[in-house]
């Protein structure tokens, strides 16, 4: 309860905010429709580079989780909810590669694939038990795409 008293919000609680709902429900679309369209910029030469969306991926990912002194972690996002952000970025992105490499375009293949560096930023708030879940989904897809 301490954390209540000051005023620290708990991210990884399924609670009513006043709203009705928790603030999980705000942050999964938040996340995965700015990182999307971060994807889609880059892969529609708006911008030259990957980094923008590394940039964004990274900065969102230091959102997981709240800080305190000397840099405690006083609350968290859960790993599901990173987890349900990193499937739905994963699977968007396997799509894309099935359609590429369908049309045959290699340099675009090649611009599909160095959007995985963005989703190594996200899986650093994850449990290790997460991560192992993570790993065999998109075992899974690389194995339906080949």
């Amino acid at each position: 309860m301490a954390s209540r008293r000051y005023g620290v919000h708990r991210p990884d609680r399924e609670e009513d905010n006043g709203t009705g709902t928790c603030p999980c429900v705000h942050i999964k679309p938040f996340v995965l429709n700015n990182v999307l369209q971060s994807f889609e910029l880059y892969l529609n030469d708006s911008v030259d580079t990957e980094e923008h969306a590394i940039a964004l991926a990274k900065l969102l990912a230091s959102h997981f989780s709240i800080r305190g002194a000397h840099l405690t972690v006083q609350a968290r996002l859960s790993s599901q909810h990173i987890s349900h952000i990193l499937i739905g970025l994963s699977n968007w992105l396997v799509q894309k590669l099935r359609a590429t490499e369908g049309k045959g375009d290699k340099e675009m293949t090649k611009k599909v694939s160095t959007l995985f560096r963005a989703l190594v930023q996200l899986v650093l708030g994850l449990e290790p038990n997460d991560a192992l879940k993570l790993y065999v989904v998109l075992v899974t897809l690389s194995q339906c795409s080949s």
